[in-house]
């Protein structure tokens, strides 16, 4: 692991030195030969910079893989690794953020030349300082991870800056890693259609107020994969989760040859289908095999982590110029996860519940769907007021964060590559909160976290579709995450303790297929609106009010469960 980690920044150091290098060699050229200047600008910005950045997110990846290894962050590793970090990132966006942009005209290249050394300056010394601390932390020895007298420890992979990381046995340590895996690659998928919105509606000539209705059938069209998913709680839930990833994975490369909008929303529908149907299995993978005082912070980390494909979709969105077949181009990049499927296979084992419940039964025809209807005869309360809040959390919050990058692009003039390094800081606050927000609901009590949250959230929403100029609607957006993680994170957790192992997977079947129609109804009302106001942002304003009424019933009807074990917030009840 280090020698890769050490391979592939030695690689992205030399890429960023030979684009900061090219950059000072081309500057000679602004007063003599302007064409060669421009030349060599468009081929350092526009060719080496998407390399020098795919480099660096493998090297960050890496570097903060090796980090969370290291159980002593005293230790000179965890130091140097910590400053490679620090300086990777500034060094990254020193690059990004270069104003001698290729596209200037030859005055304004002049005119912003006399402070152009000073910025070539700072770049070199942080590269400088980023390899000082790389090859610092390549030469210095992993420190040994401590065991308890069970074996437990602590921080194979989760990063420090989740807070404290408990004790845990290795099994749990290697089921979190791998959902955190499949997690990352779904998140990935799911952000593409988001992001490249504007380029895919420009491709395929969708019209501007169909962009509700594209959202609406891609948002509906998953719910035939959750109602597979629902087999998870008699066939098992490995098996499902394996066909979940391949389904998944082979629509989303598949997505990527569309020539219309007919196929591309077909391609969607069964990659959702089957993305919907591994989000509910993994989460019940993790709320059955972490005990009580550290399920929320698992599901947490889960979330955090999983955050890290959406920062690749948005690296590479940045460079949509650069990426070879455009928007088609990210949708190939979905088909890494059949990588991953052979690691799956050999390495994640049945939940032990799951096991404890069924045994070595071979379940028949009527066992497959007994759970189905048992769902209807167990916890009546519970299903309908966990159905209603969910409803309208997604009728209300799912439209925002699907018309984000277009509404920016389209409202304040924001460019890809912009819209990517504004979002850096907000994809940084969704990797950081997801954990900590996960245990606050652990610590302080289910229900008042997702209250707060939630009565929280729509107004964020409002802030950033009315929000007069682009740095405000940012502020709004680092708001909204976290209040959108808060409450998500805490009802994720809810749906797995509020109900038995028997239907657990079932329950979060049902529950994400309510969550689907809300958020497919949605859209489908912002269309209608926007038909009439003539505005996505007013459209979305009134339709996040309705998501006000949510806490209310979280509040009235919801049972407190955190702390307690699953066997005592969901007993099994004889019918």
């Amino acid at each position: 692991m280090g020698q890769i980690v050490h391979a592939v920044g030695v690689v992205y150091l030399l890429t960023a030195a030979t684009v900061s290098g090219i950059d000072v060699y081309a500057m000679q050229f602004v007063a003599t030969d302007p064409a060669r200047y421009q030349a060599l600008a468009a081929w350092g910005r526009g060719s080496a910079i998407p390399v020098a950045f795919l480099l660096g997110f493998a090297t960050f990846s890496g570097t903060f893989a090796d980090l969370a290894r290291c159980a002593d962050l005293d230790s000179k590793r965890a130091r140097f690794r910590t400053g490679a970090i620090a300086t990777l990132l500034a060094s990254a966006l020193a690059l990004s953020l270069d104003p001698m942009d290729p596209s200037l005209s030859l005055d304004e290249v002049v005119a912003l030349a006399s402070g152009i050394p000073w910025w070539r300056f700072a770049q070199f010394a942080l590269l400088a300082a980023f390899a000082v601390c790389h090859f610092g932390a390549s030469r210095s020895p992993v420190p040994e991870t401590p065991r308890d007298v069970n074996g437990a420890y602590a921080s194979p992979f989760v990063p420090p800056l989740f807070g404290s990381t408990p004790m845990l046995p290795e099994r749990q340590w290697r089921v979190l890693g791998l959902m955190v895996i499949v997690g990352m690659f779904a998140a990935y998928d799911f952000q593409v259609v988001s992001l490249a919105l504007k380029q895919i509606q420009a491709d395929l000539g969708i019209a501007e107020g169909q962009v509700g209705w594209l959202g609406f059938a891609l948002r509906a069209g998953a719910i035939p994969g959750v109602v597979f998913a629902l087999l998870a709680d008699s066939l098992g839930r490995k098996k499902i989760l394996l066909v979940a990833i391949l389904g998944y994975t082979l629509a989303t490369g598949a997505t990527a040859f569309a020539p219309n909008t007919e196929t591309f929303v077909a391609c969607q529908i069964v990659a959702r289908s089957f993305g919907a149907a591994e989000a509910v299995i993994a989460g019940v993978v993790i709320a059955e095999e972490f005990d009580a005082a550290h399920r929320g912070w698992a599901i947490g980390v889960l979330a955090g982590l999983s955050t890290l494909g959406n920062a690749l979709a948005w690296v590479l969105f940045g460079m949509i110029d650069a990426v070879p077949l455009g928007w088609r181009g990210l949708f190939l990049v979905g088909l890494g996860p059949l990588a991953v499927v052979a690691l799956l296979r050999r390495n994640l084992p049945e939940t032990q519940r799951f096991e404890a419940r069924v045994g070595a039964a071979r379940p028949s025809l009527r066992a497959i769907f007994a759970p189905l209807g048992a769902l209807f005869q167990m916890y009546p309360q519970r299903l309908l007021a966990a159905g209603a809040a969910g409803f309208l959390v997604a009728f209300s919050g799912s439209l925002a964060g699907f018309l984000f990058p277009k509404f920016l692009q389209d409202t304040h003039g924001v460019g890809p590559s912009q819209l990517t390094y504004a979002v850096i800081a907000a994809g940084t606050i969704g990797l950081c909160a997801g954990p900590l927000l996960g245990r606050l609901g652990d610590r302080i009590g289910r229900r008042r976290v997702v209250t707060g949250f939630l009565i929280v959230n729509p107004l964020t929403v409002m802030w950033l579709y009315n929000a007069p100029v682009f740095g405000i609607a940012i502020l709004g957006f680092l708001l909204m995450m976290v209040t959108d993680a808060g409450s998500d994170l805490n009802l994720s957790a809810y749906k797995k303790e509020m109900f038995p192992t028997s239907h657990r997977a079932t329950a979060g079947g049902a529950f994400t297929i309510i969550g689907l129609t809300g958020a497919s109804l949605g859209l489908a009302a912002e269309s209608i609106l926007y038909g009439w106001t003539g505005s996505h942002a007013e459209a979305v304003s009134w339709i996040a009010a309705t998501g006000l009424l949510a806490p209310l019933i979280v509040w009235k009807w919801f049972p407190e469960t955190a702390g307690r074990p699953l066997e005592e917030t969901a007993p099994e009840v004889e019918r």
